[in-house]
């Protein structure tokens, strides 16, 4: 009697075959991940019982795995002040709306509150913005976060976790002048690692507070362990632990893929 099924891939088909996924049952469809965009694969698949693995079958035809769709999560209801607010007389107003940053679509809402910070949420720390997302198979999470009065020291004041429905939970620290900057150029957090986190957004041309000072936006770019893409993602949450001159977190937007 069958008890599984091998499922075994190749970029060229010759010979040269990876086995992507055996699972624990005889269920006949699987996910096979850590494909790579792009790529084109064939797959083949054998019966396997208490004997051993069975002959595979024929390759199948050449798929190519494409990026799949951007979904923008709303941060409409935990909104508790507005972007344009923390502009400080920028030359040119910080965006809202519908927008694409960094080639990644976004959505800020239009009018009011619109983006979250940790300075104006209230409670003890950490403060914590919890979102819930309820998306299938996501494999990259997309943010836009920066901060007031950024730290400069080593080791986290904030941190972002991710929960998958079948218990897979990653947590990354956001370390100042790594993952994460000021929203204005001044005094405390002026960099970035320019691979996880690029910026997207200028505006100005000066330096500190005043009518021509500059202020950014950045994109940090967050790759999910491989067992959120059997999974359903099911919340994100921001962990604040700052304060007032001591680094509090500004959430602009979150998109998933």
């Amino acid at each position: 009697a069958i008890t599984r099924y091998a499922v075994q891939y190749s970029t060229n088909g010759d010979g040269t075959w990876v086995t992507g996924v055996i699972p624990s049952s005889t269920r006949t469809s699987a996910t096979v991940a850590g494909l790579t965009n792009g790529v084109g694969y064939v797959f083949r698949v054998a019966a396997v019982n208490a004997a051993g693995a069975g002959p595979y079958s024929t390759a199948s035809a050449r798929v190519i795995p494409a990026a799949g769709a951007l979904t923008a999560i709303d941060l409409a209801p935990h909104a508790n002040q507005r972007l344009q607010s923390v502009g400080f007389g920028a030359v040119n107003r910080l965006p809202e709306g519908n927008v694409t940053l960094g080639g990644i679509g976004f959505s800020i809402p239009v009018g009011g509150n619109n983006i979250w910070t940790g300075e104006a949420a209230t409670g003890t720390n950490p403060r914590v913005l919890d979102l819930a997302v309820n998306a299938a198979g996501v494999t990259k999470v997309y943010t836009l976060i920066n901060t007031l009065w950024g730290e400069r020291d080593s080791g986290a004041r904030a941190s972002i976790t991710f929960y998958g429905s079948g218990g897979a939970v990653y947590t990354v620290d956001l370390d100042g002048n790594n993952h994460i900057r000021d929203i204005l150029w001044n005094t405390w957090t002026n960099t970035i690692n320019g691979t996880c986190t690029t910026n997207v957004f200028t505006a100005g041309t000066g330096q500190g507070i005043g009518t021509n000072n500059q202020v950014r936006l950045d994109m940090q770019t967050f790759t999910l362990p491989a067992a959120f893409a059997t999974q359903t993602l099911t919340r994100i949450q921001i962990k604040d632990w700052g304060g007032a001159n001591y680094q509090r977190l500004i959430v602009t937007g979150i998109t998933v893929r």
